[in-house]
Formats: structure tokens, C-alpha cells, sequence
């Protein structure tokens, strides 16, 4: 890609510019025909990188624009996102965390354009371990707390679901598998409603101990008295009337997530 200007001495190549046959442009500092030190590349697309190169590659601190207006600004190795960084794509979603070999890796947030917050583990831009999200989805209001694996509810989490225009909701301690309750768990309705036992792929299919593999029913009975202390120290998260906002919202359950 470079190779343009031959062997010349680190005084003469300190700031250069160049233009390639393909309409790109670069100025900055040179180190026997190779960007080096600090520079600016300007792709003919109208992607550009302004920031430290070593050797032809971006590495150090820089900032990254794409042609769609997503924009990344962080730590740079070899040419790739790697360390600290924020990626603001062009629709607004903001990535902030860390990030190896260009993919959100290990602790981050991601901040959608509705308000919508993740904050938590990653691996390979994937919800990996454990994490929290506060959005929307279909007219309510969503939480949960707990384990990821692929982008998924996966392990021991609670989720509260609270219908925006009514205020009702309904709340789950348990298991999770594949984005769904699976295992041991108890459910809880604002009207009262609950149901304690065992789920399967997001189906509820029995009490404790029904009719169930010995197996899930010595896991279920061990559970129980846990699962019910943990419901039952929690506040409902609406006292009277309906939200009136996603602040409020998430004001009113401050203190179910207190970290």
C-alpha cells in the first residue's frame, strides 16, 4: 500500500504527503516509506484515520470515521481497535468499554437511541458473563440481572417486565437458558398471581417437585427456600398509578438493582 517514496534519511520523511493512484491521500510522518509517528489517512471514500501509526499501521491513539459517519475513538494495535475506546455508530448506538482485535471484549456499555442500557461483560461484540440491561421492548419496560452467554439470558438472572400504559408487571428469579427461563424458578405478578416450580424453554410445565425428574426435583427443592427469600425481599417496584417516563422507571427500581 505504501512503498512510495524509497530510502530516505528520518529528517527528510518527518512530515509528508502523499496521494495514491486511487485517490488516497496521506500526510504525516514517514519512517523509510512507511507511515510513522503521527499521521492523517484519507481514504477516497471518505473513511479516515487521524492519529499514531508504527510501521504502516495504526497503533497508539487515534480516531477512526467511516464513511456512514460511525466514528471510533481509543487505543489502536496493528491496525486494529484494541484497548480503550468508544464506537459511536451512525444510528447513535454508542459501544464504551474494551476492545481486542476490532470486537467489544470484556467490560463495556452499549447505550442505544432509545435509552436503552447494557452494561456488563462481552466477548467478541456478544453479551458474555454477567450483566445488566434497563430498555424497551414492545410497550414495556424491561430489566434484567444476571448471566449471559452468546448475546443471551443464560444461568441464574431476574428480569422485571413492566407494561408502560398500565403499570402492571411481572417478575422472574431463576434459570435461564437461550434467552429463556429454563430450570427452577418463581414468577410474580403485580396482581398477586405466582407460580413456583420448574420451566422449560420459556414454558412453564410444573410445581416443585411434580411429577419431574428425580434429578430437577432434588435441584428445585434446594432452591426453594433461596428462590422465596429472594422474592420476597423485594419491593414491588410500582406503588400506585403508571410510570410516566423511563426515568421514573428507573428510579422506582433503584433499589432492586443496587450493585
Amino acid at each position: 500500500m505504501f512503498g512510495l517514496f524509497g530510502k530516505k534519511s528520518p529528517e527528510e520523511l518527518k512530515n509528508q504527503t502523499f496521494t495514491t493512484e486511487e485517490g488516497d491521500h496521506y500526510i504525516g510522518g514517514l519512517d523509510v516509506d512507511q507511515p510513522d509517528g503521527f499521521g492523517t489517512f484519507t481514504w477516497a471514500d471518505g473513511h479516515t484515520y487521524k492519529g499514531q501509526w508504527k510501521w504502516g499501521k495504526f497503533n497508539g491513539k487515534g480516531k477512526m470515521t467511516f464513511p456512514d459517519g460511525s466514528i471510533y475513538v481509543g487505543s489502536f494495535k496493528t491496525g486494529k481497535f484494541h484497548g480503550k475506546g468508544t464506537l459511536t455508530q451512525s444510528d447513535g448506538t454508542t459501544f464504551i468499554g474494551g476492545f481486542v482485535k476490532d470486537y467489544l471484549d470484556g467490560e463495556g456499555v452499549i447505550i442505544y437511541p432509545d435509552s436503552s442500557r447494557y452494561e456488563g461483560n462481552f466477548k467478541k461484540d456478544k453479551r458474555e458473563g454477567h450483566g445488566s440491561l434497563h430498555g424497551k421492548e414492545e410497550g414495556c419496560y424491561v430489566v434484567y440481572k444476571g448471566g449471559y452467554k452468546d448475546n443471551l439470558e443464560n444461568g441464574q438472572g431476574y428480569m422485571l417486565v413492566t407494561n408502560e400504559e398500565t403499570g402492571e408487571w411481572v417478575k422472574y428469579f431463576g434459570e435461564y437458558k437461550d434467552g429463556l427461563p429454563h430450570g427452577t424458578g418463581a414468577e410474580f405478578h403485580s396482581d398477586g398471581e405466582q407460580r413456583l416450580g420448574v420451566w422449560a424453554h420459556g414454558e412453564y410445565i410444573g410445581e416443585w417437585g411434580t411429577a419431574l425428574p428425580k434429578k430437577v426435583q432434588r435441584k428445585a427443592r434446594k432452591q426453594k427456600k433461596k428462590i422465596q427469600s429472594t422474592a420476597t425481599s423485594q419491593s414491588a417496584p410500582i406503588d400506585d398509578g403508571k410510570i410516566k417516563d423511563f426515568q421514573q422507571y428507573k428510579t422506582l427500581i433503584s433499589n432492586i438493582f443496587k450493585e
